[in-house]
């Protein structure tokens, strides 16, 4: 926390900081949703509880959309 803190005091700008942070964001947002989706119709979870067949299609498109979106943001802010 001291660390954080002395870092957020060495930026003179809050605002870049921010956008910077979300831009992370956006672009880590694949990985972790593709790690999440794997664990979740995987052999993980027991059978009953494992996302599967139209769900399953159903959360990967959303999830891909989503991901696209903030991809496409992210590079919109970078270049």
């Amino acid at each position: 926390m001291i660390g954080t803190a002395v870092f957020v005091a060495r930026v003179p700008d809050l605002l870049s900081l921010n956008i910077a942070a979300q831009v992370l964001n956006a672009l880590l947002l694949p990985l972790v949703a593709g790690w999440l989706i794997a664990l979740a119709s995987g052999t993980v979870l027991p059978a009953a509880e494992r996302v599967c067949g139209a769900y399953r299609v159903a959360l990967i498109i959303g999830v891909s959309i989503a991901c696209g979106i903030g991809i496409v943001g992210a590079l919109d802010v970078l270049l």
